[in-house]
């Protein structure tokens, strides 16, 4: 079975895990890590698994194969095809592999994640005040990872005023939430994984809308 490598950091580390986690198990399985991206026009998205592991996958294509994928996401993108499996395994024991490669030091802080460019910010006024107030709390140092930084001033004024910038290379954004202490996700794949693959934390969570929840390992998890 063919399992394709695509999507942002994310979507990337999901589908590792789930590779890795087939091959432990005994299944015939292969990584595709080309197409994925050389098809990806809208976000131009690349590969980005080999700044964290020694990634053995398939670089290779030839334009029938990318013909081949592009007919296949058209025809259901996150379906299985056969031998060639288009999901994005978005369920947290895929990611269980992924921990025990990834040495990172647990740092005491809170770091707050804001993707805010695909997501609707109907939701913005009460997730300011909670998670604001929930920020004193801790009584932390509070940082603040997002994809737009003057829409998140605009749309979460308290959270922006009470957390520090951290504003890096999307590489150094995942690690800076993974070896934090306490995490505010967004519904997002990048945030997820990070805080999930990095040592034990407090996690605060919205309503995840594809990812499951089947596996929490050993950090606490408080749905807001």
């Amino acid at each position: 079975m063919i399992l394709y490598l695509r999507g942002g950091l994310g979507n990337q580390m999901f589908i590792y895990g789930a590779f890795l986690t087939l091959e432990n198990q005994g299944s015939n399985v292969k990584l595709n890590g080309s197409v994925g991206f050389i098809a990806d026009k809208q976000y131009h998205r690349t590969l980005q698994l080999q700044f964290f592991f020694n990634v053995n996958c398939r670089l290779e294509y030839s334009l029938l194969e990318l013909f081949f994928y592009k007919l296949l996401v058209k025809i259901g993108d996150g379906k299985k095809f056969i031998n060639h499996n288009l999901d994005y395994y978005q369920s947290s024991r895929w990611l269980l592999p992924l921990r025990e490669m990834t040495p990172y030091r647990r740092q005491k802080r809170t770091v707050v994640h804001l993707r805010l460019k695909d997501y609707n910010l109907s939701f913005t006024r009460s997730f300011d005040k909670l998670i604001s107030s929930t920020m004193l709390e801790l009584k932390n140092e509070c940082y603040l990872v997002t994809d737009d930084y003057d829409l998140a001033k605009r749309e979460f004024p308290l959270i922006a005023s009470k957390a520090e910038l951290f504003s890096s290379t999307e590489i150094e954004d995942f690690r800076f939430i993974a070896e934090s202490s306490h995490v505010v996700l967004s519904d997002s794949s990048f945030s997820f994984t990070a805080a999930f693959i990095g040592p034990r934390k407090t996690i605060y969570y919205p309503a995840l809308t594809n990812i499951n929840l089947d596996e929490k390992a050993d950090h606490k998890w408080i749905k807001l």
